[in-house]
């Protein structure tokens, strides 16, 4: 079993190894790099904008914030730590990898789960919902998601500090890291993923009753259009979150297989294989907030408002600089 298998060199197979060597590899090292500038960038839109903008502090974009550094950690230190491992092989290092790599993932995970959750209460209980996700729930769902993840991301200590990074284990640990790498499968894949399907099949479900049920009601055609656009408004959210859905299922269920493969049954993937799959988990740290900042309506209205204001700026100092510039030649002329 080799520990550090679904984030660094050390996973290829010992026939394939003799192709590496340590330092940097622009060939595969390169897409990690510009994935960094992505992540980082995209994400620390987000959190800034939720820091300046109260009229975005609501108890949903709370949530969207926590999940958004979370994916800021994985671009700040995920992702170099594994470079870092990919071209030392320092076992300190490498473990703190496999860790850290570890830790964003469940917290992620948790952080979907949670948006989830909220968005099926607004559904479920849409008059009610400003009482059932509060503020103040809504941190301690965060809070709560950022403990899971750490403990469950420090129970790897256990066995992770007496492991060479690079060569098979005793038999008890293995029997430790495969029995956390299915408790991780089912408590972070497989669960979240069914409630988010029922979450999401409830929804559009809900959405359609209504629209049949305003289309027999006995209105006015401008109370049925008021009343269709405002349920209008619930598929946007929920293709918004659908799409996060479709790619979670994809991401994590070949970032999940590449470590039981490793540690239960290993099946030797092509090289190209273990980088897409790595590089499919760090993609989900920029597609997150590309979706949510993109897709909800009052981040764009944020986004727009400051793009506007800039370029307003930028054409009151151009105004300013060439009104200077003709009394100078005014002057100069007199």
């Amino acid at each position: 079993m080799e520990m550090n298998s679904t984030l660094n060199r050390s996973a290829i197979a010992p026939e394939e190894e003799t192709n590496y060597s340590t330092g940097f590899h622009e060939t595969y090292d390169i897409v990690p790099i510009l994935l960094i500038v992505l992540i980082v960038t995209s994400n620390t839109l987000v959190l800034f904008l939720f820091y300046r903008k109260r009229t975005l502090r609501t108890a949903s974009n709370i949530l969207l914030s926590s999940l958004a550094l979370s994916d800021n950690l994985t671009g700040l230190c995920g992702i170099p730590l594994y470079l870092v491992c990919s071209g030392t092989y320092q076992g300190s290092v490498c473990k703190s990898s496999v860790m850290f790599t570890r830790f964003t993932s469940i917290s992620t995970v948790l952080h979907l789960t949670v948006v989830t959750i909220d968005r099926l209460a607004g559904v479920m209980k849409p008059l009610q919902y400003s009482t059932i996700i509060r503020k103040s729930r809504a941190y301690n769902m965060v809070i709560f998601s950022w403990i899971i993840s750490i403990f469950c991301s420090l129970v790897q200590l256990d066995w992770l500090i007496s492991t060479n990074v690079t060569s098979d284990g005793d038999k008890e640990t293995i029997k430790k890291e495969n029995t956390y790498i299915i408790f991780c499968l089912v408590a972070f894949y497989i669960l979240p993923l069914s409630l988010m399907l029922f979450s999401y099949t409830f929804i559009f479900v809900e959405v359609l009753r209504q629209r049949r049920k305003i289309s027999k009601l006995n209105m006015s055609s401008y109370q049925k259009t008021i009343r269709q656009n405002k349920l209008a408004s619930e598929w946007k959210p929920a293709l918004l979150f659908t799409s996060m859905t479709i790619i979670f299922m994809i991401t994590w269920f070949s970032y999940f297989f590449l470590n039981i493969q490793h540690n239960l049954e290993p099946i030797p993937l092509p090289i190209w294989g273990e980088y897409i799959v790595i590089y499919l988990r760090f993609l989900t740290s920029f597609s997150n907030p590309l979706l949510y900042v993109f897709g909800k309506k009052d981040f764009r209205e944020e986004i727009a408002k400051m793009w506007c204001a800039h370029n307003m700026e930028r054409g009151g100092r151009t105004l300013s600089t060439d009104g200077e510039l003709h009394h100078n030649l005014g002057n100069t002329v007199v």
